[in-house]
């Protein structure tokens, strides 16, 4: 299981990274890169870790740093979070995220939680939890800060807690009880829902690519993440082995297969057509009508793959 925490900063106010490393030791964090340049913060290409130390222990944060675009679109994204944050931040194209994605170390997550707190106070930051429900400045910071600190909150099997930390930071936790023993549906029922739920030509192109991912690499897991009223709570397909392979989003008149370190893979066939300028990530958008080499498909998700296990090693 695995959650994400994103942090907005405004384009003006990023940091450096030797800042981000001094931020946290100005408020008493026990967090800190473990090195720092005058460069604008950032996280080496396509790696997604982020070496720091948390209590003196070495700690592999998985990170990424992207620019927001289309912010005035709801159905993307970034649009999405411009619209929650809205009035209190507003968040415009090319302002930051910091995303990090917290799986089931305990370090791991107590010190990205102080990270993102620090984001937050220091470079006046704005902080979303994983379904968007529980979101703002200061407070919200402070909310992350008495998470990370609670160490007792971690002694529990590490599901359990995952469990309470998005029970404790929803908006929502009064009506959580209401919903006791309905049972929560697998990430791939959600898929299958959101499939159903898209219909017509866009839904087929979803159903068809999920099934040449699974045919290119039957050990590929499902995932969903942003969960959000716009999508019908159901959330974006995601498709991991040994860290995420690619994203499925639908918008009104295109699929977008991202790929998470698409700037990594090589595609002779050229089928990636969109992200192109991006240091990370790589797209493909399908439009009504367009016809995919399928055999390069399962081939960049094997390349993919590939990747992953390697970095991971």
């Amino acid at each position: 299981m695995s959650f994400d925490y994103f942090v907005a900063v405004h384009k003006d106010r990023w940091p450096s990274a030797k800042a981000v490393q001094t931020a946290p030791e100005e408020l008493a964090y026990p967090v800190s890169l473990v090195s720092a340049s005058d460069e604008p913060f950032s996280i080496a290409n396509s790696t997604f870790q982020l070496p720091v130390l948390f209590e003196g222990r070495p700690v592999l944060l998985e990170a990424d740093i992207e620019k927001a675009t289309d912010s005035d679109d709801p159905e993307s994204l970034w649009g999405y979070l411009a619209n929650q944050a809205a009035p209190q931040f507003m968040i415009s194209d090319d302002d930051y995220f910091l995303t990090l994605t917290f799986r089931s170390d305990e370090d791991q997550v107590r010190a990205g939680l102080y990270l993102a707190a620090a984001m937050i106070l220091e470079f006046d930051g704005y902080g979303f939890e994983n379904q968007f429900e529980t979101h703002g400045g200061e407070e919200f910071a402070a909310q992350l800060v008495a998470e990370a600190s609670d160490a007792g909150a971690f002694e529990d099997d590490q599901g359990q807690y995952f469990a309470m930390t998005r029970t404790a930071m929803s908006k929502k936790a009064s009506e959580s009880s209401s919903n006791e023993g309905a049972g929560e549906p697998s990430p791939s029922q959600l898929i299958d829902a959101r499939i159903e739920d898209l219909g017509g030509w866009r839904g087929e192109v979803l159903a068809h690519m999920r099934t040449l991912i699974k045919q290119a690499d039957p050990d590929v897991v499902e995932t969903v993440k942003w969960r959000k009223p716009s999508n019908s709570m159901l959330g974006v397909p995601v498709w991991e082995h040994a860290g995420i392979i690619c994203t499925g989003e639908t918008y009104k008149t295109y699929v977008k297969l991202t790929f998470a370190k698409g700037a990594s893979l090589e595609d002779p066939s050229g089928l990636f057509n969109a992200s192109l300028d991006g240091g990370t990530r790589r797209a493909i958008d399908i439009r009504e009508g367009d016809l995919i080499d399928e055999d390069a498909f399962k081939a960049l998700i094997r390349t993919a793959a590939a990747l992953n296990i390697s970095s991971a090693k």
